[in-house]
């Protein structure tokens, strides 16, 4: 079930918290693994399978590993249960074929990263093994399964034992997700409409350079509304998550442009697997374990270098120079948009050949504009500082309520329709 489905939207999100927030706070966790496991269960088959077999190993191993005999090392045995589960998720993970270029839904690699996290944690740390309901109560919460973000259960555990909700924290959530549902209905579609068009015209320079902003920008939108959709649920649930992502198109710093997208795995790598070594083995390392994460295929792996060898360039050339903003503003953006060539168009540079403008590019454009720019507005860092300002106004929160009300009404309009979100939007 996807967070943008009708099925989510229309039957399961009022329902579900009509009576969360009905009934008394001893009786809500309860109410939340019911809820979680009724989520995965209208997911795909295999992945109920998958979910099920990752955790039934992870916490019987939790069970078992202080009762070793002393002749056994735990570090060892947790090594190969980690081997094991990794070759589980190898078995059952599912591709998603995006213009041609395949791709891992995110649930999986949270759901074991997940896993992992508190299988090491509990072997340094020395952690008391987890109540059986508060486990699958963490594995299986449905505010983070799509999406993350990836925290091990003993970073979890008290917010799972005791929680307040309070009204501003269910209208602060409310709003977050409203706000990742606009970007993932309306702008994914609007744009993936954009992009199918483009494909079908005459080709040319212009046309063939809009296809790679527009993916660019389809990829950063898609990560801003599953974030803020998965940290506005966890808010209306009680739970006080860092956002995933936040702007991952900043253009201020590579290494920040990629980083932001997220966080936590980011924070799993550097606590779980970050090896003491030069910078540019580190970073290939990291590049090459993220590839296989999002897609064991050659051109996802083609795409983390390059963008590793833009990081580099920074870290050791441009840093030491001194550049202006706006220079470097557009060498990381011309490195972006060649980044998406080699993923989307590795055969770039037949397109030289073609004619550089034609008639149909031109009213796409035109249509389109407002779009675009829309779409590059939200995906900088720039609209934080726009909202802060409008923050101070006195409308502002009226304002805000009649342009979601506006902007869910065509949201609604939009699905029931059947807006083109192309597969964006499936993640299990």
């Amino acid at each position: 079930m996807e967070f943008g489905s009708i099925l989510f939207l229309f039957f399961f999100f009022p329902f579900f918290f009509f009576i969360y927030y009905l009934i008394k706070d001893k009786w809500r966790n309860i109410w939340l693994l019911i809820g979680s496991i009724v989520f995965i269960m209208i997911g795909r088959n295999s992945f109920i399978w998958y979910f099920l077999m990752i955790t039934g190993i992870t916490y019987f191993s939790l069970s078992r590993l202080n009762k070793l005999p002393k002749n056994l090392s735990k570090k060892k045995i947790t090594m190969w249960i980690i081997f094991i589960e990794i070759l589980i998720w190898f078995l059952f993970i599912k591709d998603i074929k995006i213009n041609n270029l395949i791709i891992y839904p995110i649930c999986y690699i949270v759901v074991l990263l997940s896993n992992i996290g508190t299988l090491l944690d509990f072997l340094e740390n020395k952690k008391k093994k987890p109540n059986l309901f508060y486990y699958l109560l963490y594995i299986s919460c449905f505010s983070k399964l799509l999406f993350g973000p990836v925290l091990s259960y003993y970073e979890m555990e008290e917010g799972l034992k005791k929680r307040t909700i309070t009204k501003e924290q269910i209208v602060e959530g409310c709003f977050l997700f409203l706000k990742g549902l606009f970007l993932n209905v309306l702008m994914l579609g609007m744009l993936s409409t954009l992009q199918n068009q483009l494909l079908i015209i005459p080709t040319s320079i212009v046309s063939s350079l809009t296809v790679l902003i527009t993916t660019m920008l389809q990829v950063v939108i898609f990560m801003m509304s599953y974030s803020n959709m998965s940290i506005g649920l966890s808010k209306m649930l009680g739970f006080s998550f860092e956002a995933e992502t936040d702007y991952p198109l900043c253009l201020s710093k590579m290494n920040y442009f990629f980083h932001s997208w997220h966080f936590s795995i980011s924070k799993w790598w550097d606590k779980y697997l970050k090896i003491k070594c030069t910078l540019p083995v580190q970073i290939v390392l990291f590049m090459l374990g993220l590839s296989i994460t999002y897609g064991l295929n050659y051109m996802i792996a083609l795409w983390f270098l390059f963008i590793g060898v833009g990081v580099l360039i920074e870290e050791l050339v441009l840093s030491k120079r001194k550049l202006s903003k706006k220079v470097l503003y557009i060498v990381h953006f011309i490195w972006m948009v060649l980044s998406f060539a080699l993923l989307v168009r590795p055969n770039i540079l037949k397109f030289i050949a073609v004619p550089f403008w034609n008639t149909e590019i031109k009213c796409l454009l035109t249509s389109y504009s407002l779009i675009l720019l829309l779409s590059f507005i939200i995906s900088l860092k720039i609209i934080n500082k726009l909202t802060e300002k409008v923050k101070k106004s006195s409308w502002y929160h009226i304002g805000r309520m009649a342009i979601y009300v506006i902007l869910l009404w065509i949201t609604v309009i939009a699905l029931i329709s059947g807006i083109d979100s192309s597969v964006w939007m499936i993640r299990i």
